[in-house]
């Protein structure tokens, strides 16, 4: 296009020049031959020269850049049709209406219409609609050629050839159109295979609420059942039910009102009709405005989950009991170790140091070995002490909670060689009855039992926090860590019963047990209480058995 300006442009100068000189020459030969051609063209020119040539030269340059502008615009708009026309996604085709009816050359084609036939260009220009057309297959076209005729646009559906023979078909929205103060007819071409499929999709699901072997129902908004399939028919029949609303739901008018107001578009219920339970999905939908049910028949799985409920339940009296039966055999073991083991130990330390008071001053190697028995048999009946105390909840039913887990805190803090140990407790005397206080000692032993067997910490901390009606217990250390989901993903029979039994003892009381752990970065246990778990079903459970009378710690 710059080229055609600069052409254009430089014509108008040509001509503004020509004009020049021929209005010399006529100077020269009619009104002054007797002056130098070259000085009437340059420089003795007569005044009004002077004014009129650079005048006209001038007009001749302007009109060229006008008509260089006009002309840029012009191509420019037919460029920008040129490309809207080929990258329409449609195919466009162009030809004369006349009376060579549908055998008249296409006048003009896009380059959609070119890709999607096959054809080049120039090749489409040499057919005509008649061509592309199978018109010994489709006898219905010159029907829809005279209704154009009448009408002077029709929409309607046909199948094109391309030209490798292959048969598309298409939807044709054709127009007639003046194009050159001639009539024409302008068809936009839609390539339609996948709306077809889609049909035929349609078309094929629509058969499946018949084969579907679950019941399948449709509603107006009257209430009214409009449809029903097979399945339906056959399950009522199989329960001895012979009226096919008694699938509808009670609330069917409330779920109506709801749906038509666009509040809820989807519904969930359960009902039983003839001795069985159905599960119902209700949908509404807008485009046809009517319910459609899908009922489910559940009985045999509801049985199953109430057997399996019934199984949960019988099983967590079953561990409500077995802790109870373990509270019971650590008091009696405890107690053993204290009236038995403990008294038989300090009845035998009794006896060493009496024998060694008997031995002769010149016997200083048996004083020596006695002393060292002595010591020895200190240090097992400390151990005991400490095994009775472990076994038996003494030192909470004599200090209270708080102080109870203070207190084995710093033990363990002493016998683990933990070298910092922050505890922060708020006042929670009278939150809970015995037994959840029972519950909350031993979850907090098996917290400490586990970081003294793996987690090689030096600082460990306890934190317990009230918050609205119930009490968060934090344990934190720095030791290695571990992978909580790993853990709980190991087979029962690689990993131990440590956090299974405090996540039991956790449920038992109505709380929720929390583990936060890395490798490497220390493990956080958080277990939180509600205050109100005395009155919980389970304790009653748990009621039906008396703990033994608690046992004096040794010494």
């Amino acid at each position: 296009m710059r080229n055609l300006e600069r052409k254009i442009i430089g014509l108008s100068v040509l001509a503004g020049l020509f004009f020049w000189v021929m209005d010399a020459v006529l100077d020269y030969f009619f009104k002054f031959p007797d002056e130098d051609f070259i000085s009437l063209l340059l420089f003795d020119a007569p005044y009004h020269d002077f004014i009129i040539r650079p005048f006209v030269v001038m007009v001749f340059i302007t009109t060229g850049l006008i008509i260089a502008k006009v002309v840029t615009i012009s191509k420019i708009a037919e460029a920008r049709y040129q490309t809207l026309f080929d990258n329409m996604e449609e195919g466009v085709f162009v030809f004369p209406f006349g009376a060579e009816e549908l055998g008249a050359r296409f006048s003009d084609v896009n380059a959609t219409a070119c890709r999607k036939w096959g054809y080049s260009r120039e090749e489409l220009l040499q057919l005509s609609p008649e061509k592309l057309v199978l018109l010994d297959e489709l006898p219905e076209i010159p029907l829809v050629w005279e209704k154009f005729k009448v009408d002077q646009h029709i929409l309607f559906e046909t199948i094109l050839v391309t030209k490798g023979g292959a048969r598309i078909p298409v939807e044709i929205n054709a127009h007639k159109v003046q194009l050159d103060d001639q009539p024409h007819v302008l068809a936009i071409v839609r390539d339609i295979t996948e709306r077809k499929q889609r049909r035929e999709e349609i078309r094929r699901l629509a058969s499946f609420p018949q084969l579907d072997p679950n019941p399948i129902l449709e509603v107006d908004t009257s209430g009214r059942i409009t449809y029903y399939n097979l399945a339906a028919q056959e399950t009522l029949k199989r329960l001895g039910v012979e009226e096919m609303e008694a699938f509808l739901p009670k609330d069917l008018p409330e779920i109506l009102r709801a749906a038509q107001k666009g509040d809820v578009t989807q519904f969930h219920r359960e009902k039983a009709i003839g001795g069985a339970l159905f599960e119902e999905f209700i949908h509404f939908v807008p485009l046809y405005n009517v319910m459609r049910l899908h009922p489910a028949d559940i009985t045999v799985r509801r049985q199953a989950e109430n057997d399996l409920r019934r199984s949960e339940q019988q099983l967590r009296v079953l561990t409500s009991r077995l802790f109870t039966i373990q509270e019971t055999e650590r008091r009696r073991i405890s107690g053993e170790l204290h009236d038995e083991l403990g008294q038989a130990l300090l009845y035998l330390k009794l006896q060493m140091g009496a024998a060694g008071a008997k031995l002769r001053k010149d016997q200083t190697a048996l004083k020596k070995n006695c002393e060292g028995l002595i010591q020895y048999l200190d240090g097992i009946i400390e151990n005991v002490r400490r095994l009775s105390r472990d076994l038996s909840p003494t030192v909470l039913e004599e200090m209270g909670l708080p102080s109870a887990m203070k207190y084995w805190l710093e033990e363990f803090g002493k016998y683990y060689n933990v070298k910092k140990i922050d505890v922060d407790i708020e006042r929670i005397d009278d939150l809970f009855s015995p037994r959840v206080q029972l519950n909350i000692y031993r979850i907090f032993q098996e917290c400490l039992t586990n970081i003294g067997k793996h987690s090689q910490a030096t600082q460990i901390s306890l934190a317990v926090r009230k918050q609205d009606g119930r009490v968060a217990f934090t344990i934190h250390d720095n030791g290695q860590g571990f992978e909580v989901s790993t853990a709980s993903a190991r087979k029962s029979s690689t990993k131990g019963i440590g956090l299974a039994t405090m996540a039991e003892r956790v449920r038992m009381v109505g709380g929720i047990l929390e583990i936060h752990s890395n490798k490497g970065m220390g493990t956080q246990i958080t277990f939180t209480i509600p205050t109100d778990v005395r009155r919980k079903p389970e304790d009653a459970l748990k009621d039906d058995s008396e703990d033994p009378p608690l046992q004096n710690s040794l010494g």
